[in-house]
């Protein structure tokens, strides 16, 4: 008979306990496995028929099966993500991430979560996570990157305060259907914008009348059974330049199109022709203040994402080639262009630049030949929703945009129009305009003339174009430049007008000129009695020196007089009342002798020309005040007499 020492007795007990234990672990983890199993079936099974309280349970019995189950805390992720419970969402999936989920999808969502939680940190670094994965999902890869680009752009701006400014227009306007895309003129009497009705977008133009947006109304002539809109307005609100789509004479998928208004109607729509539209997208115009330069927005060939900004010049013989402004656009989408009147200052709509989510607006200012790096207008207009096309008005004070929003039911979207008082640092130049009419000085009848504007701060050419059949012309000038203004046609006598708005403590207003063009013929040059007051002839102060700004009235002056060989001048010096009677003969004579040496170093006969000084003897306004001065210091020309 074997016995066993008692201490082994003891080890042989333990051992078979062991054993024991294990064979019964073994099978109850075949039991728990094919339970879940089961489970998992059921919760496939639900999911398909969409009964997904169901197919929660069920995830949540494999859980208290197992609490280390990833696909069960993955899949219960999805489900409170889907019901909208985010809290509850993240807490599975942060919880599947701690216990090892490989399944970069999660890192997805959890930074979608977290951008919607508005905990911009974490978005970003679960985004950054997601990119580093090896999904291929180039839908989901550029959200990712969107937003998690977003993300630390909106840390950045966590000190921001949101502006409540931002205020929607009257009913007038806004109605329970979508409106958006407001246009209009430097005049600022009227707006012209899109409104669609059950999908179908049409124009409506509204008149501001003594401080107020009359009630819009429908503008029968350009709206058909298709859909217009995407459009602008040039600067006196003479041309309508829009976005039509799938015409019989289109080019592409989207094409540019062009109305002019006359009276209060507009003209049949023509396209602008294939130096303009491609074969693919093009829309959402923007035209310049100086009538020849177009913005818009395209998806052609050869851009630098999905749809760019390109411009394109107005020439003699016809428009140019267009431009990617490679500076401004993304390999995501830049649209709707707006370039204010300051004709500098160009702001767009952008889902490719870092912004507050969906589509944002920026601005950038032009340097020479290059745009400056875009920037965003911030939390005062950008939301986490679509911000549309924005127009600001010529002042630069205030702007006018669409804002997506959630309807009053809660479920359904609206799309009104708002305006808003432009923030200091996101103004464009304040700028105003010169209402421009050309008359005949004898019969009064309107005159088709060239008005030529020059910067004389820069000293460069502004603008060179031609008034309309009424002798009318509106030109739009910026803040913080002198302008000189020469009006001239063949046969006649040319105007000079000179708008400073340089100094700091300068009123914007609109400047009327009206010119009275004489006419003159070569028999009966000289029997002109009139006086022409050239009012872009400068001097050093107190001197007789010429100031180079002068030189684009005198080349002017020395262009005239070529033009009409038979005309003799006698160049004329004035002053106004301050300092001695002497002094200011001396100066008007010296001064009128200056411009009499520069036209005969130009070429002029001298035979043609005399000069003297007047001084302080023909004042044409008081001396009383610093503005009645400043139009008595004067230089003037009057056609000498044959002697």
């Amino acid at each position: 008979m074997i016995r066993f020492h008692p201490a082994a007795s003891n080890i042989l007990i333990a051992i078979f306990l062991v054993f024991s234990t294990a064979l019964l672990q073994a099978q109850a983890s075949k039991k728990v496995i094919r339970q879940i199993e089961k489970l998992e079936e059921e919760a496939k099974t639900a999911i398909a028929e969409k009964k997904i309280e169901k197919a929660e349970d069920a995830y949540l019995e494999i859980l208290q099966l197992d609490n280390q189950h990833v696909d069960a805390l993955t899949k219960l992720g999805a489900i409170n993500f889907q019901r909208g419970d985010l809290g509850q969402s993240k807490t599975y999936y942060e919880e599947a991430i701690t216990l090892g989920a490989s399944n970069t999808g999660i890192y997805y969502q959890l930074g979608e979560i977290s951008w919607q939680l508005k905990d911009y940190g974490k978005a970003s670094e679960y985004f950054t996570e997601f990119l580093k994965g090896s999904s291929r999902n180039p839908g989901m890869r550029g959200v990712a990157t969107k937003k998690q680009r977003d993300a630390t752009f909106l840390l950045s701006q966590k000190n921001a305060t949101p502006s409540s400014g931002a205020t929607p227009l009257p009913p007038t306007i806004n109605t329970p259907s979508f409106e958006y895309l407001p246009a209009i003129p430097a005049t600022g009497d009227f707006m012209v914008f899109t409104r669609r009705v059950q999908g179908q977008e049409d124009f409506y133009i509204s008149e501001f009348v003594n401080g107020d947006w009359g009630q819009a109304r429908p503008i029968s002539e350009l709206n058909t059974h298709e859909n217009e809109g995407a459009h602008c307005v040039s600067a006196d609100g003479s041309l309508l330049v829009f976005t039509a789509c799938g015409r019989k004479d289109g080019l592409g998928s989207c094409d540019l199109y062009f109305s002019t208004r006359k009276g209060s109607g507009w003209s049949k729509p023509r396209n602008l022709g294939s130096q303009v539209n491609s074969k693919a997208w093009d829309g959402q115009p923007g035209f310049a203040s100086d009538g020849r330069t177009l913005y818009f927005s395209s998806s052609r060939p050869g851009g630098v994402g999905g749809r760019d900004i390109y411009s394109i010049r107005r020439t003699a013989n016809g428009w140019a080639s267009p431009v990617n402004l490679q500076e401004l656009n993304t390999k995501d989408d830049e649209e709707s262009p707006f370039i204010h009147p300051d004709n500098q200052t160009l702001y767009f709509m952008s889902t490719g630049h870092p912004g507050f989510g969906g589509s944002d607006l920026f601005f950038s200012r032009k340097r020479g030949s290059t745009w400056t790096e875009p920037i965003n207008m911030g939390p005062e207009i950008n939301t986490e929703g679509n911000e549309g096309a924005i127009h600001i008005d010529i002042g630069g004070s205030t702007g006018y945009f669409a804002r997506e929003k959630t309807a009053d039911n809660g479920k359904d979207r609206d799309i009104d129009i708002y305006q808003y008082p432009i923030p200091l640092d996101k103004r464009p130049t304040a700028a105003t305009y010169a209402q421009v009419t050309v008359l005949d000085a004898v019969s009064n009848k309107e005159i088709i003339a060239t008005v030529d504007v020059f910067d004389l701060t820069d000293s460069l050419p502004f603008t060179r174009a031609m008034t309309n059949e009424e002798g009318k012309l509106l030109i739009c000038i910026a803040k913080g430049k002198d302008y000189a203004v020469n009006i001239e046609k063949q046969g006649y006598f040319p105007f000079s007008e000179n708008i400073n708005l340089e100094g700091p403590g300068t009123i914007l207003k609109p400047h009327p000129i009206d010119a009275y063009l004489r006419p003159i013929s070569e028999e009966k040059a000289d029997s002109v009695e009139e006086v022409f007051v050239l009012r872009n002839i400068f001097f050093e102060t107190g001197s007789a020196q010429l100031l180079d700004k002068s030189f684009f009235e005198l080349n002017k002056l020395v262009d005239l007089l070529e033009a009409t060989p038979n005309l003799k001048l006698e160049i004329q010096g004035h002053t106004d009342n301050i300092g001695t009677t002497e002094a200011n003969q001396d100066l008007s004579l010296g001064r009128a002798k200056s411009v009499y040496d520069f036209l005969v170093r130009s070429g002029i006969s001298a035979d043609r020309l005399t000069y003297k000084g007047y001084g302080e003897s023909d004042p044409i306004a008081s001396n009383d005040t610093e503005t009645g001065r400043q139009q008595n210091r004067r230089t003037a020309f009057k056609i000498r007499s044959e002697e």
